[in-house]
């Protein structure tokens, strides 16, 4: 319980253990608070629901047993010393899974299967270094040992700049890592995943061909996404962590070969796994099993390839991860695939369904699950994906027009009465078709009559159809505001049932630069609630009154909702719980 006790204030409110203040910040209206009761440990464990006990941190431990050099690798030496590493982790509860090459080509590294991979000095063989590198663009995170630094430098995962350079000193024209001989490390920052150190502090190792990194031009490279957690000197860094802002999971990269393990790293091993374990707002996933005419990256083949690239990885930077449904010889979209995600992204599909899956897809929505749907225009090349799609729809009151299409890019109208509008005005469709809506159905961006993207409720889930399958694709997606509005449609999305509301003030300060991960944000992440997150004022209020909330909480209130006041007034009277 660890993690959830600093946060016990937002538990408790949300259990209902708090009274209900009714007090808001400008309003003369004054209530007594009842006093917070007293809870030791026990008690607070007791009282929380299951939604708040700690989740397992589940890491894949990567077992290669063949140290000889890749092709990609130009030089250095491996050991795979993982027996060393897997008590200390076991040893502090973390779910361990050893994995080998067979189980990654079976597509088993997934972000909603394990949340931290382990490199104990180690190379991903050729045949799937992409597979890992797909882990961690999807929000999975990374603790690499060694030499297994030349993998994050070659593919990419230390920075995009340094891609296709193995970076190992002595041997490539641009190194950035190296071997040497230590005795002692020295902590330089303060930093989560070293919690026993402080900055000055030093810890006494058996350095023997330990690697080293460049800290001189790392840095530089990536600004604040940089923690020189350890060095052995002021140029070279021996225990580094990366929080890249831009795109994929956290990494911490440690020095060692783990043939042995000094007394004072195992703490450092520990703490680096809580820090790294992603704790998503949701889980998205991406069709590839039925053959979606754009892909997500270039090595997925496809008519287009590398088509959602840009918005996987903008999501995955604003708390969310995404997984790839490959096909399998088990079946494709079962439910026992899709039941660990909240939404699926089903893009043009060149295969049929079967009747099976449309009814299981059918149910996992009326269950709470979200799709995201993307068709075409109504002519001959793409009839057939949007009949599929529209099965799925069918009873939803969507439908995409199959004989209708409309060629030019256009900036559309966009229904600023609907939550995935927030910080929008208007979004850039291409070639397209059109959507026909019935019942509850709402329009999201429009030109006049004519519905280019729909959503709408079914049961307990959410769906939003759009007849265009390039809008957010890595062509578009800077244009207009496509970039926000795919992000609020995630929001949207991930929030059916969520019965808290949090607005998080953008102004006056850096906490809530990225709102998504904003402090508080965090919290109720760490704490696994579902919530929806609104940043502009009038699209709170328009989040406040469209749907009954146990909990509406403010962060960061510096210009205030100074309009709804009232309405905040009124739902706090209502027996609403407010922070």
């Amino acid at each position: 319980m660890k993690r959830v006790l600093p946060l016990f204030l937002i538990a408790l409110f949300l259990f209902g253990a708090l009274s209900v203040p009714k007090m808001v910040t400008g309003m003369n209206v004054s209530v007594e608070i009842s006093p917070i009761e007293r809870f030791n440990e026990q008690q607070l464990i007791s009282a929380l629901p299951a939604q708040f006990v700690d989740r397992p941190m589940r890491v894949a431990v990567y077992d290669e047993p063949n140290t000889t050099l890749p092709s990609y690798a130009s030089g250095g030496v491996y050991s795979n010393n993982i027996t060393t590493v897997i008590p200390i982790l076991e040893g502090a509860g973390y779910e361990v899974t050893v994995i080998d090459l067979f189980d990654i080509l079976d597509h088993e590294l997934m972000t909603a299967e394990y949340d931290v991979l382990v490199l104990v000095d180690n190379l991903p063989r050729d045949n799937v270094t992409l597979l890992v590198k797909e882990f961690w663009l999807g929000g999975g995170a990374v603790l690499s040992f060694n030499s297994a630094f030349g993998y994050l430098m070659y593919f990419g995962l230390i920075h995009d700049s340094l891609e296709s350079n193995f970076g190992l000193l002595g041997v490539d024209p641009l190194p950035y890592w190296g071997y040497d001989d230590f005795n002692w490390t020295f902590f330089e920052e303060r930093h989560p995943i070293a919690k026993d150190y402080h900055p000055g502090e030093n810890l006494s190792v058996p350095g023997d061909n330990w690697v080293m990194l460049n800290y001189m031009n790392l840095p530089g490279l990536l600004g604040d996404d940089f923690a020189g957690v350890a060095t052995k000197d002021i140029w070279d860094g021996v225990i580094l962590g990366v929080d890249n802002s831009d795109k994929g999971g956290r990494i911490v990269q440690i020095t060692g070969n783990c043939s042995t393990i000094p007394a004072g790293f195992e703490s450092i091993i520990v703490d680096s796994i809580d820090w790294l374990c992603p704790r998503p707002k949701a889980r998205i996933a991406f069709d590839l099993s039925h053959q979606p005419r754009r892909s997500l990256d270039s090595w997925d083949g496809g008519s287009y390839p590398d088509s959602y690239s840009d918005v996987r990885d903008f999501w995955v930077s604003h708390s969310f991860t995404v997984d790839k449904i490959h096909p399998s010889p088990e079946g494709n979209l079962t439910l026992d695939r899709i039941s660990k995600y909240d939404v699926l992204m089903i893009v043009l599909p060149d295969y049929n369904f079967t009747q099976q899956e449309v009814d299981d897809l059918i149910s996992w929505v009326n269950e709470g699950g979200s799709l995201f749907l993307f068709g075409e225009a109504g002519t001959a090349p793409y009839i057939k994906g949007n009949e599929q799609l529209n099965r799925i729809m069918a009873p939803m009151s969507l439908q995409i027009n199959l004989t209708l299409s409309i060629s030019g890019t256009i900036s559309t109208d966009i229904n600023e009465n609907h939550p995935t509008t927030e910080g929008c005005s208007s979004a850039s469709i291409g070639y397209r078709g059109y959507i026909n809506i019935t019942g509850n159905a709402n329009e999201i961006c429009y030109t006049d009559s004519d519905v280019w993207i729909a959503g709408n409720n079914y049961g307990n889930g959410r769906v939003i159809v759009q007849a265009d399958m390039n809008w957010i694709s890595n062509d578009f997606l800077a244009d207009d505001d496509n970039r926000p509005l795919s992000l609020s449609m995630a929001n949207w999305l991930t929030s059916g049932g969520a019965r808290v509301l949090m607005y998080a003030d953008t102004w006056g300060g850096t906490a809530n630069d990225n709102p998504y991960k904003g402090p508080v944000a965090a919290a109720l992440r760490d704490l696994g609630v579902r919530f929806q997150l609104t940043y502009v004022r009038e699209y709170f209020n328009l989040s406040l009154h469209a749907h009954e909330w146990d909990l509406v909480i403010f962060d960061n209130l510096q210009f205030g909702p100074s309009n709804y006041l009232d309405d905040i007034y009124d739902y706090a009277q209502g027996n609403g719980r407010l922070i």
